[in-house]
This record gives C-alpha cells, sequence and structure tokens, in this order.
C-alpha cells in the first residue's frame, strides 16, 4: 500500500483564542457599566460590543463545530460562549431599564454592579488561563467576591421600605432585580469555568 506524500491534518481553529476574544468584548461592555455605575455617561459604549459580542459568539459556536478536537470539552465551550452573552444582555438590559425609567444608579445598585463587574475581571483572567488548573481557582475566587453583591441586594430590598414615593420603589426594584439578573449570570460562567478545568484536570 502506497502512502501519501502529504498528509493533511483536519481543520482545528482557535476555539480558545475566539473565546478570549469575547471575553475582551464583554469586558469592555462591564467596564462601560463600571462608569456608567460610577454616574458617567455610557452613549453606545455598551451598544457597540453588545453586538460585537453577538457576532464573536456566533463565530465561536461555528469553530466549536468545525473543530476536530477542542482543549476544554466542546460542551464547555459552547456553554462559556453562552454565559458570556448572558452577561453582556444582562448588563445592557439593565442600563436601558435605567433610562427608560429615567432613574439613575443609587449607592445600592452602585454596590451591586462595581461588585459584578470584579468578579467578571477575575473571570475573565481564568479564561485567559484556560485549560489550565489555575483557572479553577480564579473560578473560585470570583465566586467569593460575588458573596457581597448577594449582601448588596439584601441591603438594597431593605431600603426600599423606607422609599416614600411609590413610583420610585417600583422602579428601583426593577433595576435591583436586574442587577441580581446580572450577578447570576456571573455566577453561571465561574461555575462553568470551575467545571470545565476539573473535568480535564
Amino acid at each position: 500500500m502506497r502512502l501519501p506524500k502529504t498528509w493533511f491534518l483536519p481543520h482545528n481553529p482557535d476555539v480558545l483564542g475566539l473565546l478570549r476574544d469575547q471575553a475582551d468584548t464583554v469586558g469592555d461592555l462591564l467596564t462601560a457599566l463600571a462608569g456608567w455605575a460610577r454616574g458617567l455617561p455610557t452613549g453606545g459604549e455598551l451598544h457597540t460590543p453588545l453586538l460585537v459580542q453577538s457576532a464573536e459568539r456566533r463565530h465561536v459556536l461555528l469553530a466549536v463545530r468545525e473543530a476536530f478536537s477542542t482543549p476544554i470539552e466542546a460542551e464547555d465551550v459552547f456553554e462559556l460562549a453562552e454565559r458570556l452573552g448572558e452577561i453582556a444582555d444582562a448588563a445592557y438590559m439593565l442600563v436601558r431599564e435605567s433610562d427608560l425609567s429615567r432613574t439613575p444608579p443609587d449607592d445600592h445598585l452602585t454596590a451591586m454592579v462595581l461588585t459584578v463587574v470584579t468578579a467578571f475581571d477575575m473571570l475573565h483572567k481564568a479564561l485567559d488561563t484556560l485549560p489550565h488548573n489555575e483557572a479553577a481557582g480564579e473560578a473560585d475566587a470570583a465566586l467569593s467576591t460575588l458573596e457581597a453583591a448577594e449582601h448588596a441586594y439584601r441591603r438594597a430590598i431593605a431600603g426600599l421600605e423606607t422609599e416614600p414615593d411609590p413610583r420610585r420603589e417600583m422602579r428601583l426594584r426593577e433595576l435591583y432585580r436586574r442587577a441580581e439578573h446580572l450577578a447570576l449570570a456571573v455566577q453561571r460562567l465561574g461555575r462553568r469555568t470551575w467545571y470545565a478545568v476539573c473535568k480535564i484536570s
């Protein structure tokens, strides 16, 4: 049997590189979100990265489908890309609700958002170190950081008991709820990052 003179290797796109590109874009969006929480105008600083990360998420999913093999399980790459997208969507929806209701962030909401952004920054580093074990440690630290967001949420809800304006109370409650959704989205990313590493370690 004659062997071929040239071996054709299967196409193997850099799925983790594409995932990191998406994480970079979501990081830009959350940086703008942190500025918004501190009272800075956002303009298109959230909408543009929202659209960019959506396209990048699709690129990740297509690359997973085409890849012969992946550094972590293909299902985990898919889930991480989806959860990054959930974070971007939740951040954008929070700011949109604030704009529509003309209710700027108060101290409670600012505390929640800044804690979530800090936790995401830690997860961003974890994604950069995948598939190495250090990523699991970063994910653990991020999940611990998110506990402060839960405490801030509880204080925020308790503070609504003394809000004299019922319309403002309803608007703030909705913003707190959306901030909690953002925190949960970051939490899901952290748990999946930890799980993805543990399966291959």
